[in-house]
């Protein structure tokens, strides 16, 4: 894939103004490139999250069973991202409007009006991995499956701040910062403003679509706004765990352990 970006000139009437200030009002940039799958390979631990849940610790004989399920995932996914920043023309009342004529609500609680700039980023695994989690599933596997879609869902965790990291590294070179990271579906923003956020970012660029439901497919994708800005605002935790409103949900972290807590189950392959 190729990675490429458009530039506005600076403005020769603003040469004591900074980078960031000359830049903030014609500045559009959009990056589609590949992922190396060695940067998202994920750690045994956050497999067993998503495969038994928080409290859930596997034996040794598991471990290397979930290990084997990793390497196999590795060669399979095809990595995948796309994202656009685009300028922010207004903001008020938690509501952006966009240089592209989009209106977007910020999500419930968020009172940024420092943010300049708005970045809408997809990321894929590809169809691979969905495919073979519904074949191993078709062939009485369920164990299998489950495990290699757990592997999946790790990996997209990986993918996120992947993506994230890059887009901050794109608006610092402007003298601009990072901010907070909302996603349709997530925490009660509403879904249909995927298709906002399919419209400032090239899906079908990585082979990736929406369906009537405004669900992403292939399955093992993710999608995501992200405010940029010239002031430093507080940003949520990275970890989504220590950040999610949800009053119960088996997969968070930082819940107690069950000592000596077991899943006993037949090998991978």
């Amino acid at each position: 894939m190729s990675i490429s970006g458009t530039q506005a000139s600076r403005n020769p009437e603003s040469q004591d103004s900074g980078p960031f200030e000359i830049q903030e009002n014609t500045f559009f940039r959009s990056v589609c490139a590949a992922i190396a799958v060695e940067e998202l390979k994920p750690e045994i631990e956050a497999v067993e999250r998503y495969f038994g849940g928080s409290s859930y610790v596997a034996d040794f004989k598991t471990r290397a069973i979930i290990e084997d399920a990793i390497h196999h995932a590795c060669r399979i996914v095809s990595p995948l991202m796309v994202f656009a920043i685009n300028p922010v023309w207004s903001a008020s009342e938690g509501t952006l409007n966009l240089s592209g004529g989009q209106t977007l609500p910020l999500p419930d609680g968020v009172c940024d009006m420092t943010a300049r700039f708005l970045a809408a980023a997809i990321g894929t695994l590809g169809k691979e991995l969905e495919t073979e989690c519904r074949l191993l599933a078709r062939q009485q596997n369920i164990y299998q499956s489950m495990l290699l879609d757990a592997v999946g869902t790790a990996m997209l965790d990986a993918m996120a701040i992947k993506i994230r990291n890059r887009i901050d590294a794109e608006i610092r070179s402007l003298g601009g910062c990072g901010g907070i990271r909302f996603a349709p579906g997530l925490n009660e923003y509403p879904m249909d403003h995927q298709q906002t956020l399919f419209q400032l970012a090239d899906g079908s660029a990585i082979e990736v679509r929406l369906n009537d439901a405004f669900l992403m497919e292939p399955v093992k994708t993710i999608s995501f706004f992200s405010l940029l800005g010239c002031e430093n605002v507080e940003i949520p935790h990275p970890d989504k765990c220590l950040r999610c409103r949800l009053p119960i949900c088996q997969f968070r972290k930082g819940r107690s352990f069950r000592a000596g807590s077991e899943m006993k189950r037949d090998g991978f392959r």
